[in-house]
């Protein structure tokens, strides 16, 4: 008996999109003219290669993944009670009172010396 793709669709559960997919994926049903049409062993393939529903979101679901051990934590060493950090002196600024200091050229960085005006 010869199906349309409408009546395969209300038989099997599937929609008429998915039921042109699966046409052209696996080959399925006989074209004549613009309609297919699909036979009573297009569709037990059809029936055969589909889950329960109940099986579709288990199915779809990742594995469990097994999680390796977490890595330990190394310990920070713990500050003694009176204890602190040395600060460290920095030396003062050299300034040259007699002479200003010189503005740098935007094109310095490049070693470039424009002339001035």
């Amino acid at each position: 008996m010869k199906y349309t793709v409408e009546q395969i669709a209300k038989i099997t559960g599937l929609t008429v999109n998915t039921l042109r997919v699966y046409t052209s994926q696996k080959g399925l049903g006989t074209r004549s003219g613009n309609r297919v049409y699909y036979t009573d062993a297009d569709v037990a393939k059809l029936k055969k290669g589909r889950r329960s529903p109940a099986a579709k979101g288990k199915a779809w679901k990742k594995p469990a993944q097994k999680r390796s051990a977490p890595a330990p934590v190394k310990a920070k060493p713990r500050k003694r009670a009176g204890e602190e950090k040395p600060v460290k002196e920095q030396p003062a600024p050299i300034v040259n009172k007699e002479e200003p200091a010189k503005k740098r050229s935007f094109w310095s960085f490049l070693g470039i010396s424009m002339k001035p005006k």
